[in-house]
């Protein structure tokens, strides 16, 4: 679980060093957020990736539904830019992936969570489902 924390740290880092790089080198808002994209992408999946060992560690409604929100929104606040970015002008290498964010919206944003008397096992079948999800983004993105 230390691991998967610490790279999701590692890959934050990196993406606002990034970002810091194109502010500094004097890029537009479209610029900075076009280039700068797939490393948000890469953050927040590694972000979720700590999500989601933490609930296996201890796979209790209050960890779920807890992290849930944020895991899910940190992931779908960068990909859902990218047709923003294409009628902008920028030339961006892939299609938005609606699909994936339809899914990640009920979680980050429509307050899809379990139960709070769920069982240990109803929690782990949910954190499949988001850790599928997650999969999904990871391939869009690769």
């Amino acid at each position: 679980m230390l691991r998967t924390q610490l790279n999701a740290l590692n890959t934050t880092i990196t993406a606002l060093t990034k970002t810091a790089e194109s502010l500094h080198a004097g890029q537009n808002v479209v610029q900075i957020t076009g280039n700068n994209l797939m490393h948000l992408v890469a953050a927040a999946c590694d972000g979720a990736d700590a999500f989601i060992a933490r609930v296996k560690a201890n796979p209790t409604p209050a960890e779920f539904n807890a992290g849930i929100e944020t895991a899910a929104r940190d992931i779908t606040q960068p990909i859902a830019n990218v047709t923003k970015l294409v009628a902008a002008g920028f030339a961006f290498p892939k299609p938005q992936p609606n699909n994936l964010i339809g899914v990640l919206k009920a979680w980050g944003n429509d307050g899809r969570e379990v139960a709070n008397d769920a069982t240990p096992a109803a929690v782990l079948k949910e954190l499949k489902s988001f850790e599928r999800i997650v999969a999904g983004v990871k391939t869009w993105a690769a």
